[in-house]
This record gives structure tokens, C-alpha cells and sequence, in this order.
């Protein structure tokens, strides 16, 4: 006989329970993506004007091409793997996605997609992706979603550099997330699932060597990372780490903790209107299903959204929020890993 955690499954009811108190008025901003139903989604950017975001769909590898106007999936782009990241170039023409071990170059002008291989001198799989001030692409490796080291290549995937991080840029990266500035000029890598939590900094206005500038002060960024944003306006970035319990604010220059913007358990996902006056964060704790709104200049809480859920014990995914339209519209990935279920949703944030 199959057992039931009894434990668990009363948690959830009460949570559904309790749920059942929230206004209907709450949730009249919110609706689902057709077409955006999967057993994982993995991952949701925007294009600079937020006319379109872009959606990892690593259950059925594809790329979803969302219209943030009409919320609707316009293109969907099989891949040849299954997607561990995406990133956009710096003027908006060239998609890169990774997938285990080559890389899928999309022209967005007509769609046209280009894959290749990496090279054998990478080591592991390429985890994560960032595009340079030119059209060449940064890239995180790990083996086994553990150490590795950062690459860069150059459109056709040949490997113009190698080198880590410190500040003889010889230390090896842990499942690195990276991620350039608006202008291509400053990369941060960021060690996900490991404590205490690890950012550097590096200048690559000259792509080929890197420059070590700054790497924040051991154990002051809480523990296992998770997502993190630039801001397009302030020397900020905003970090979501499973904890501490809320976003918090780093100076972009010297990596050092300003604030923290208090969420609840297990930030996940954060990103930053593109006139840098919001900040908007997910906490992945199934309990607490909002998206919160804050002010990025007096680091104040605006608002949190209740979010729709139909997946027992779903909550906001990392790396799952998306701002669009100047912040009028927020897209977030919702769902469980353990039901295998997951869907995107949009919140009407000027409500």
C-alpha cells in the first residue's frame, strides 16, 4: 500500500484552505500563457524596447518567443538539446543558447539558427552565457554542475580565451552564472549552490584580457545563489540568494551589501525595469506565492502580487521573472519541479 506523507498533504490543504480567503480582486491582474505548459521551464529575458521575451523551455527544448502586447507564443524553435541558458547581444540582433556541450547562435532578424560545437579544450558543459560589447559570447562551464572554468568565443565558437576568476584570474568557477553590464564592459560571475555565496567582477572592454576589479566580502552575500540582476541606471546589482531572506542591494563597483529589500523565504528570481526605478523578486517558498514590487531609489516594498497556482505546492521558479512593457508587466515562471509542471503567468504590475 502506498504511503501518504500526511504531513505534507496537510500543509498543502491548508494552503489552499487559506488561499481561498485571498480577494478575487487580487488576482484580477493575473493570467496564464497559453502555450507555455512544460515539465521545466528554465529561464526568461526580455529585449531591451520589451516587446518580446524569450523562454527556455527545457522540457521540450524549445525556444518560446513570447509577444508581451498580445501575451502570446509566436515562434516556437526546437533545439538540438536541452537549454541550460540563454542570453541576448547588447543590440538586440543575436540569441546564443547553450545546450550541454555546443551553443545555438539565432539571427533574430529572420530565425535563422546556427549551431557548433565546443571546442575539446572546454572543459565540462557550458552552463551559462553572456554576449560581449562585440558579438563575441562569455561563457560558464562545469563539469558535473561543479567546478569549472570561463571561455570566450568568438561567433563561429572558437575559443579566443580561457581563464577563472581572482585576482590572478587563475581560480576555477563553481557552476558559474554570468552576466555582462548593459554595455558589454563589466562581467559577473557568480558561484551558484555553494556557501557562502561568491561574486567577482571583471573588466572586458578588451575581450581578450579580462581584468580582475572587485570580489565581495567572504560570507557577506548569504549562501547558495540563485539569480541576479544589473541595474541599467545605478551602480547596483540585486541579488537573490536562498538566503537571506529578501533581494539584496550590492554596489556594482566593489561587490559591497548595501540593503536588503525583505522578501520571504528563498529568494529566487529578481530582475530590474529597464529605467532602473524597480526592483521585482520571487521567493521560491511554495507558501508564499507573491511577486514583490520595490522602489530601487528609497529600497521600500510598493507592492506584492498574490500569484495564480494550480500546481499543489508550486511557487515562483529562479531565474523565472521577467519584467516587460517599462514594468507595466511582469512574467513569471510558475510551477513545481517535483509535479513536473510548470507554466508562465503574467502579473499586471501597474495595478
Amino acid at each position: 500500500m502506498r504511503s501518504v506523507n500526511f504531513a505534507r498533504l496537510a500543509a498543502v490543504t491548508i494552503a489552499s484552505y487559506l488561499l481561498c480567503f485571498v480577494s478575487q480582486d487580487a488576482f484580477a491582474g493575473n493570467r496564464w500563457v497559453d502555450g507555455t505548459q512544460s515539465s521545466k521551464l528554465n529561464t526568461v529575458v526580455r529585449n531591451k524596447k520589451g516587446t518580446k521575451i524569450f523562454l527556455l523551455d527545457s522540457g521540450n527544448n524549445n525556444l518560446l518567443v513570447i509577444n508581451t502586447k498580445t501575451e502570446k507564443v509566436v515562434r516556437k524553435l526546437p533545439l538540438s538539446g536541452v537549454p541550460a541558458d540563454i542570453a541576448l547581444s547588447k543590440n538586440d540582433k543575436f540569441l546564443a543558447i547553450s545546450t550541454g556541450r555546443s551553443i545555438t547562435r539565432i539571427n533574430l532578424k529572420n530565425f535563422k539558427a546556427k549551431d557548433f560545437v565546443i571546442p575539446e579544450s572546454v572543459e565540462g558543459e557550458i552552463v551559462s552565457l553572456a554576449f560581449g560589447s562585440k558579438k563575441n559570447i562569455f561563457c560558464g562551464s562545469s563539469v558535473d554542475r561543479q567546478w569549472g572554468k570561463l571561455y570566450l568565443l568568438d561567433k563561429k565558437g572558437m575559443v579566443i580565451n580561457e581563464f577563472g576568476v581572482g585576482p590572478d584570474l587563475n581560480q576555477m568557477v563553481y557552476c558559474p552564472l554570468i552576466k555582462t553590464d548593459a554595455k558589454g564592459r563589466s562581467l559577473y560571475i557568480g558561484y551558484r549552490g555553494v556557501s557562502p555565496t561568491s561574486i567577482y567582477k571583471l573588466d572586458v572592454t578588451k575581450n581578450d584580457k579580462p581584468v580582475f576589479i572587485a570580489e565581495d566580502e567572504h560570507g557577506e552575500l548569504g549562501s547558495n545563489l540563485r539569480d541576479f540582476a544589473i541595474s541599467p541606471t545605478r551602480n547596483e546589482i540585486y541579488v537573490a540568494s536562498g538566503y537571506p531572506y529578501g533581494i539584496q542591494v550590492v554596489n556594482s563597483d566593489n561587490l559591497r551589501l548595501i540593503s536588503v529589500l525583505h522578501t520571504d523565504a528563498y529568494p529566487g528570481s529578481v530582475d530590474v525595469s529597464s529605467d532602473g526605478k524597480e526592483i521585482y523578486g520571487t521567493a521560491t517558498s511554495p507558501y508564499n506565492n507573491f511577486l514583490y514590487k520595490f522602489d530601487a531609489q528609497n529600497r521600500q516594498l510598493i507592492k506584492s502580487y498574490p500569484l495564480l497556482s494550480e500546481v499543489w505546492n508550486g511557487g515562483p521558479q529562479p531565474r523565472g521573472v521577467c519584467v516587460a512593457d517599462s514594468g507595466r508587466k511582469a512574467f513569471v515562471i510558475h510551477g513545481s519541479d517535483y509535479y513536473d509542471s510548470m507554466q508562465l503567468q503574467v502579473v499586471d504590475t501597474n495595478m
